[in-house]
């Protein structure tokens, strides 16, 4: 017997669904829309235009201060060197923050989250637009909490470990890139 619901209960719903939308961050709801749309896994590329394997420092774990530490590697190369898309996925935020200055966070096909700060400029994205892997999304510098070292990319991955309330748990990127170099011609 199927169980028939009142008027109150579909308003209660809805006056739910409407006050989650305006209170889950942006940023939520697009991986929310788009965790289903793809999963399949996918190798990463370097993220950096011309890099050389001896440029990358593993810096994964290095203490920062406040009782940090490093959730990602340093990427060292010239100011104003082109930052890359390191898979295909949809834009989550292009902009600024106080730790990471200018920064892209991208959701890549793979369902994972991936973090580009301490860039000198970026590219102007919409939030939810596609972009492809290789595809520039700005371009190396030392802005935010990096305006005292050397250019650089702070790249970051970040896996889903929980959808409601969204956690997630960064990984070292430092295996996957030495591996994306084994697959450099």
């Amino acid at each position: 017997m199927i169980k028939k619901y009142g008027k109150n209960t579909v308003l209660y719903l809805s006056v739910f669904l409407l006050i989650s939308y305006v209170f889950i961050p942006a940023e939520w709801i697009i991986i929310y829309r788009n965790l289903s749309a793809n999963n399949y896994a996918s190798d990463i590329i370097i993220p950096v235009s011309d890099l050389v394997k001896e440029n990358i420092e593993n810096t994964w774990g290095a203490p920062r201060q406040g009782d940090r530490t490093h959730q990602g590697i340093d990427l060292f190369a010239s100011r104003g060197t082109t930052v890359v898309s390191a898979i295909d996925g949809v834009i989550l935020i292009s902009g600024r923050n106080t730790l990471g200055g200018n920064i892209v966070r991208i959701l890549g096909d793979d369902r994972r989250i991936y973090y580009y700060a301490h860039l000198q400029s970026y590219l102007d994205f919409e939030r939810g637009q596609p972009v492809s892997q290789g595809q520039t999304i700005g371009f190396v510098g030392n802005t935010g909490n990096a305006v005292s070292t050397p250019p650089h990319l702070h790249f970051e991955i970040m896996v889903i470990s929980r959808l409601f309330p969204l956690r997630t748990k960064n990984i070292n990127p430092y295996p996957e890139l030495l591996e994306a170099f084994s697959q450099l011609p």
